[in-house]
């Protein structure tokens, strides 16, 4: 994942040349740049505005991801803005351009481009000097890191970080859109030509909705034409929305309060959360958000979701050296609490002793406090969630803080045995075997217990019997194998090596039954297998050979019944199932339940026949899963969508991806016409299924994705089914 970039930039220049500067071209392309974070956000956050005070344009545009190449280039709209802002400049002070890849850090060693602006121009340099950067720095941490509080929507509708100027065209911009590209068009908006107003908003012609993180919600009840963008999200004036959350209020008064991540909304009639749900009982009036941990009213504290009356509290203050919200205290002249739990201790002579622990404050909670009683020690276990909070009174302070450091250290030492890592592969044969062996011979055991499924291990130990294959150790390969081979399947490289091994140490039978491993659990390489030289002495055994011609006539191999019976051995939720269903599904050929066939040829093939088609529906009813790796469920989707048995909850979650997809940066109508697809294959898997209560349950999973809801009871005619 890329990190945070930045250009940024401080210009000295008088108030009359910035105004100049401000009806200059670039700067309207500028505004036109900042427009489109505030129409398709990115995470990005912008400031730009003249320091009145001290004479100087500040900047600093921070891209949550970019390229800093092209955001630095002659074609980027930010550095041709500042670039013509620097012929602009009119006083003897030198300022700078900067472009960083480190948006966050910004240490020098960062810095991609630097320009110096002196009297009306500006030249490239390679290093700004030590203490010039060291006031940027300062600056920075004034004007930008101190101004991020809140999204830069919202900071930018307040009007204290971009230059005015720029707020108006951006507002110019927005409502250009609206009359042109919204308000003309909505007549003809449809599910697959939706109307995109800003943001994650858009109408269909029947309802306004938002996508968020790729799944649909519906506004409903929210006027389309009215729908405007505002500081805290949208509105049509009766509504104030947030996110996927309308609430019927006055939105003329409706704002959000924000102090970095605690998050209120409030109106002239009512409070409400991060969520949009109204806080009983709190006073519009005089609700005000204090700081990151609380808010007060005239009458109450709200503090870790809590309310607390104050007449409950007293006067009070707070100690944050808990790090953690649920480990921030809240101390009253009547009550004391720790994050959301009031606890037991005389609040008029509680006091904070020590916070002895806080290199550890990420895992562990501890601090010493005491009251009229004595000595309290409060601790809590955060490498656990939900943890209680222990008030242990008059212990032995030292000896306990001893134990619980000692415990964090154990922590420390138990995961790294645990789960040592597996080594990486060396390009050296002779050397990976070594670097193998002696790892086996410490960690094997342990690793073995924790990911005898894991794929990835499958194939590290098949790069182990290569390089013990061409080191010539066959035994070593065996022995390994003696240890893994009953989940050996996993990755059936492996039984091309342990054939090959068999193979060269005579034992033809054993190599023989390698190969039909191979075989029966669908390895990929079976053409190679076949031509390798190192099996040639298997071609004339007439098992061998009937395995041959069976590949030879069943290239696209269904699944066998062998690797199902160790498929549904895997706990189902795992990720390394999860993982290996992907891999199976492009391994093998799964067939519909309802294509197999049970004869009466002989009683056996008649069994073999049940329990095969028993083992498909288990599979397909509890191993094709939806909640995969984006990959694997287009994968599976592809092979199997106009598989009857496939279960609706495939053709749902991948309706639900390609709707995402859909509205992704752009509206694409052919993601949308692709969802009306699987739409239909989801209104005819319904009408097949014949067990009422599956159904009901179906229908009922259906219900709660209203987008796919939509679309079945209202786009899709009855005839498709």
């Amino acid at each position: 994942m890329s990190e945070p970039v930045a250009i940024f930039a401080k210009v000295p220049i008088s108030e009359k040349s910035y105004k100049s500067y401000l009806r200059t071209a670039p700067v309207a392309d500028l505004a036109a740049f900042v427009f489109q974070e505030l129409d398709q956000p990115n995470n990005d956050f912008y400031v730009f505005r003249y320091i009145k005070k001290e004479g100087f344009l500040f900047a600093f545009f921070c891209f949550n991801y970019g390229n800093i190449t092209w955001l630095a280039g002659e074609e980027s709209p930010v550095m041709k803005a500042l670039q013509k802002l620097a012929t602009y400049a009119d006083t003897t002070d030198t300022g700078y351009i900067v472009a960083s890849n480190d948006a966050l850090n910004l240490p020098k060693e960062s810095v991609t481009v630097a320009y110096a602006v002196n009297g009306k121009g500006y030249t490239k340099i390679d290093d700004v000097p030590d203490a010039d950067w060291k006031q940027m720095g300062k600056d920075i941490g004034v004007h930008f890191f101190k101004k991020v509080s809140g999204d830069f929507p919202s900071e930018f509708n307040k009007g204290r970080i971009v230059e005015p100027a720029i707020v108006k065209k951006c507002r110019a911009l927005a409502e250009k859109k609206r009359k042109e590209e919204v308000l003309k068009n909505l007549h003809i908006a449809s599910f697959t030509s939706p109307i995109h107003f800003f943001g994650d908003y858009y109408y269909n012609g029947r309802y306004v909705y938002a996508v968020m993180h790729g799944r649909p919600v519906f506004l409903k009840g929210v006027n389309a034409s009215a729908f405007r963008q505002t500081p805290y999200g949208a509105s049509d004036g009766q509504y104030a929305v947030v996110g996927g959350t309308a609430v019927l209020t006055d939105t003329g008064t409706f704002k959000k309060l924000q102090k970095v991540e605690t998050v209120f909304y409030k109106s002239a009639t009512g409070v409400y959360d991060d969520k949009l749900h109204l806080i009983p009982g709190a006073d519009p009036a005089t609700f005000t958000v204090v700081d990151e941990y609380h808010a007060v009213d005239a009458a109450n504290i709200y503090f870790n979701r809590i309310v607390i009356p104050k007449v409950t509290i007293g006067n009070y203050t707070m100690d944050t050296s808990g790090y953690y919200w649920m480990n921030v205290l809240l101390m009253g002249e009547k009550a004391v609490y720790v994050g959301p739990e009031k606890i037991a201790v005389d609040a008029a002579t509680f006091r904070v002793l020590d916070f002895p622990d806080k290199s550890y404050s990420n895992y562990r909670f501890l601090a010493i406090a005491a009251d009229k009683d004595g000595t309290i020690i409060l601790y809590r276990d955060t490498l656990k969630a939900d943890r209680p909070l222990q008030l242990i009174r008059n212990e032995d302070t030292a000896g306990f803080i001893a134990t619980v450091k000692a415990g964090v250290a154990t922590h420390f030492e138990t995961v790294g045995q645990r789960d040592p890592e597996l080594p990486g592969t060396a390009e050296n044969t002779h050397e990976d075997y070594e670097i193998f062996t002696a790892w086996a011979a410490q960690y094997f055991d342990e690793y073995y217990n924790l990911h005898r499924q894991g794929y990835d291990f499958y194939v590290r130990i098949n790069n182990y019997f290569y390089a013990c294959f061409q080191e010539k150790h066959y035994d070593d390969i065996l022995r390994m194998y003696d240890k893994v081979k009953d989940n050996a399947w996993v990755n059936p490289y492996l039984f091309h090596h342990t054939a090959c091994c068999y193979a060269r140490l005579g034992e033809t039978k054993k190599a023989v039954d390698e190969v039909r491993k191979a075989l029966v659990y669908g390895y990929e390489e079976m053409e190679k297998l076949w031509a390798d030289e190192d099996l040639e002495s298997l071609r004339d055994d007439t098992y061998y050979q009937t395995l041959h011609h069976y590949w030879e006539e069943n290239k696209f191999s269904s699944v066998t019944i062998e690797l199902m019976e160790e498929i549904v051995k895997l706990p189902v939720a795992s990720d390394a199932c999860h993982y290996l269903m992907q891999r199976l599904i492009k391994r093998v050929y799964f067939p519909d339940p309802s294509t197999v066939v049970i004869t009466q040829d002989t009683p056996e093939q008649t069994a073999y026949l049940i329990r095969y088609k028993e083992l498909l529906v288990i599979i397909y009813d509890q191993y094709f899963m939806p909640n995969t790796y984006s990959w694997g469920l287009e994968m599976l989707y592809t092979g199997y969508k106009d598989h009857p048995s496939l279960p609706v909850r495939i053709h749902a979650e991948m309706f639900n991806k390609a709707f995402g997809e859909a509205h992704f940066f752009i509206v694409r109508e052919e993601y949308l016409k692709t969802c009306l697809e699987i739409a239909a294959r989801v209104k005819a898997a319904i009408a097949r299924i014949t067990d009422e209560e599956k159904k009901v349950a179906v229908i009922n999973m259906v219900t709660e994705m209203p987008m796919l809801d939509y679309v079945l009871h209202e786009l899709i005619p009855e005839t498709t089914a």
